[in-house]
């Protein structure tokens, strides 16, 4: 779909409102949300996680809106409780921009929402939820005529030992391709070092992972300068690693 068809899907008014400081979990686990605190007033729509674009104020504002065009970013906006992350019931706008590093807090925002992904659910774990978070955001991707991170163009071949990103071979000794498979082949799965190291070294741990440490950081080092940035492999704090595709 183009995106002139896809913004004249439009499903509701404007939401304006604050970008405030909340505790930063998407952060933590690689997929870092702003929380829009909407102006005093304002009809949300129903619950769910929508594809949207924000516009950001700037100092100098103009036209339709009161930031520059050049401030606008797609996104994906959650709008409902967070059952799997939290158990208040509160309703609340968070909103992951896509291919954006920078602060916002305390920032004036603009949101627009143009289709609805799917509903809220509960997950039976984080790593679940990030797995359909970066689902949305691959359809969010598609629907706006985005790249596609070239990480989610990684294919591999146990039966040849063969990894290949895009149309790139990626030479890999023995156990950098076995614990890049093991993650690729899991995608829902955040897997600890120790469960790494067990399964691919075939010993126990002892709580001594150094060498999967190791093994992320060359795996890493070989496929960034394919995939524009994008870590692969991303680190749960305190856990461990998982795939991350998009």
């Amino acid at each position: 779909m183009t995106e002139k068809k896809a913004e004249e899907e439009l499903l509701s008014g404007e939401i304006r409102g604050e970008i405030i400081h909340k505790r930063g979990i998407g952060r933590l686990v690689g997929i870092p949300t702003a929380d829009l605190r909407p102006d005093q007033g304002t009809q949300l729509p129903g619950t769910g996680v929508y594809a949207g674009k924000i516009l950001l104020d700037s100092e100098e504002g103009c036209g339709e809106y009161p930031g520059r065009e050049s401030e606008r970013y797609c996104c994906a906006v959650h709008i409902g409780p967070c059952p799997t992350m939290d158990s208040d019931k509160a309703v609340l706008v968070k909103i992951h921009i896509l291919d954006f590093q920078r602060e916002i807090f305390g920032s004036r925002a603009t949101l627009r929402l143009y289709r609805k992904i799917r509903d809220v659910r509960s997950f039976d774990s984080a790593s679940l939820l990030l797995a359909q978070i970066e689902k949305d955001c691959l359809e969010i991707r598609r629907l706006w005529g985005m790249e596609v991170p070239l990480a989610s163009r990684l294919t591999m071949d146990a039966s040849i030992r063969q990894a290949v990103l895009g149309d790139r071979e990626i030479y890999l000794s023995e156990k950098e391709f076995a614990v890049l498979y093991l993650l690729w082949s899991h995608p829902d799965i955040s897997f600890t070092k120790e469960n790494i190291y067990e399964t691919v070294w075939q010993e126990p741990s002892n709580q001594s992972c150094h060498a999967v440490e190791n093994t992320v950081y060359q795996i890493r080092k070989k496929l960034r300068p394919f995939t524009c940035g994008h870590e692969t492999i991303k680190t749960i704090t305190g856990f461990g690693y998982k795939y991350s595709g998009s």
